[in-house]
């Protein structure tokens, strides 16, 4: 199990480690990028950050399972993993969670590639609800520092991916998280 500290650093236990080098080569060996010039596992670690920063909002059990996933998110959206594959190196929980976190791969855009009815498979799931969130403030954060025309696409998508994903009471500071990098008070 993974223990966090008041300063949200986690001691990743061998499942996670195993995860974490899993995700890393599978992304390597398709040759990867993140921004089109540094290498995947750049993403993978800030979106893991991220999920160590907010793994006091999940409880005990779920823990390895959610950062597991946060290594794991993008495996068969963007690699020659399947569901089988995952399953296979890590568990079922962490496997639902990367099939949740997949979008649609024949889309012939993005809200065509995220389909409502996926938010809704995301929202079914706690743990990929947390693992979507990490993934959004990752990619949030990144485009605002690179001054990427993704950080626009981010912040006007942003109503509908709340309404799609908002659980009161749940993740609240996640949320409060995100609507800070793009700048929207509540």
């Amino acid at each position: 199990m993974i223990k966090s500290t008041n300063t949200a650093r986690i001691y990743p236990s061998p499942f996670i480690q195993n995860m974490k080098q899993y995700a890393i080569k599978a992304h390597a060996d398709c040759n990867q990028m993140y921004d089109e010039y540094i290498d995947y596992q750049f993403h993978l670690r800030m979106v893991v950050k991220n999920g160590e920063n907010f793994i006091h909002l999940i409880p005990d059990v779920e823990k390895d399972n959610a950062i597991a996933g946060c290594w794991g998110h993008d495996l068969i959206e963007d690699t020659r993993e399947n569901y089988n594959a995952v399953k296979s190196q890590s568990n079922v929980e962490v496997a639902e969670i990367v099939r949740c976190c997949t979008n649609y791969g024949r889309g012939r855009n993005r809200d065509e590639r995220m389909p409502d009815w996926l938010y809704e498979e995301i929202k079914a799931n706690p743990s990929a609800t947390f693992v979507k969130l990490c993934d959004r403030m990752a990619n949030a954060q990144y485009s605002k520092m690179t001054g990427s025309q993704m950080y626009d696409k981010y912040i006007k998508e942003h109503a509908h991916f709340k309404k799609m994903l908002y659980t009161p009471g749940y993740l609240e500071e996640m949320w409060k998280n995100l609507e800070e990098i793009f700048g929207i008070n509540n």
